[in-house]
């Protein structure tokens, strides 16, 4: 697996063709970003799905995820966090660059997208940013993107 986003998924497009190796060279480069391993365990209400190929993130993404487990109380579904610069270019508009690659954004699904969505709808979003740390959040149809600052 190289640098060719063509090597990182299946033949119809869905899912990485060598996880293992993915997730050590996932593991080496966000280490090597000074980003942290997500202990999900940790961090009430946050729980982590079988899509998050790499639980690494900044240390501000985690105060901001702990932060918003606490304020709603409920659980939410984390689906994507810290993603290689050839994965995101295999899978999203923006490339080799994007927040995932930085370890600075996070992708909510199932039903806790709504209640995330219905927070970020009925609180100012300077409040967001102080209280979590969310300066981005696109509604991508099956999931939510929160970028952080």
């Amino acid at each position: 697996l190289g640098g060719d986003p063509s090597d990182y998924l299946n033949a119809d497009g869905t899912g990485i063709k060598d996880l293992p190796l993915y997730k050590t060279r996932a593991k080496n480069q966000a280490l090597s970003l000074g980003l942290v391993e997500v202990d999900f365990s940790k961090i009430p209400n946050i729980n982590m799905t079988r899509q998050v190929y790499a639980p690494y993130a900044a240390p501000s993404v985690v105060e901001g995820l702990t932060a918003l487990g606490q304020a709603l109380r409920s659980p939410i579904n984390v689906s994507g966090l810290y993603r290689t610069p050839a994965y995101n270019s295999a899978i999203s508009s923006t490339h080799k660059t994007g927040p995932h690659t930085k370890g600075k954004a996070v992708d909510v699904s199932g039903a806790s997208k709504q209640i995330v969505l219905q927070l970020l709808s009925t609180t100012d979003p300077s409040v967001i940013e102080q209280k979590f740390g969310i300066v981005q959040a696109l509604d991508e149809g099956d999931h939510l993107h929160l970028r952080f600052k």
